[in-house]
């Protein structure tokens, strides 16, 4: 029993760093794409080839992970991950955008492990404590924001998207009702929000 524990405590600190690293690679891999890209409409390119990494390999992944174990893939993912650090540190440093894109694809080999954290953890339960499991692991995250912004409304406010030329930009937020935007369980900050990101 305290091995289960354990185990869903590890996966959900897990699923936690990956929602929150997952958010700020969104942000950075396009403002560090339009800084390396000969032009600005390139700049998504090393995003969208992540997340078509991660569509591309997620069922191989599954298989794989019935092959060789969920941990073995887990570690591969942390492999690649920190290989694509290394290659997007050093495209930043050459000021190489295909450099960028090679470590972009690591990443999103990385992120399709990560997809499999909720699964991992039913697998280490006995079946009454499987949908506890899952969600205690879907609901990884932090209580508070990491640095200087806590929401996309600051970052827009510092104007280095106008900088870098962007035309269009997209927002993704929390669903409604959701307590860690609303507290009280209403939609007031949502609709507030929404409102500012629509005005803008």
């Amino acid at each position: 029993m305290e091995l289960e524990k354990r185990n869903t405590l590890i996966l959900s600190v897990a699923q936690g760093l990956s929602i929150t690293t997952t958010s700020i690679n969104m942000i950075n891999t396009g403002l560090v794409g339009a800084l390396l890209a000969t032009n600005p409409s390139y700049s998504t390119i090393p995003l969208s080839l992540q997340f078509l990494t991660i569509a591309l390999t997620l069922i191989p992944v599954s298989l794989l992970m019935g092959k060789f174990g969920r941990r073995s893939m887990f570690l591969l993912g942390s492999l690649a991950a920190f290989i694509g650090c290394l290659i997007i540190a050093f495209s930043i440093i050459d000021k190489s955008f295909y450099l960028f894109i090679l470590g972009s694809i690591f990443l999103g080999f990385s992120q399709a492990n990560q997809q499999f954290y909720r699964y991992a953890a039913a697998d280490n339960v006995s079946n009454n404590q499987k949908s506890k499991a899952i969600s205690l692991v879907l609901a990884g995250g932090i209580p508070k924001a990491i640095g200087d912004f806590d929401s996309s409304i600051q970052l827009i406010e510092t104007g280095l998207f106008d900088k870098a030329d962007f035309k269009r930009i997209h927002f993704a937020g929390h669903p409604e009702g959701n307590k860690d935007i609303d507290p009280d369980g209403t939609f007031n900050n949502v609709n507030r929000a929404l409102k500012w990101k629509q005005d803008y």
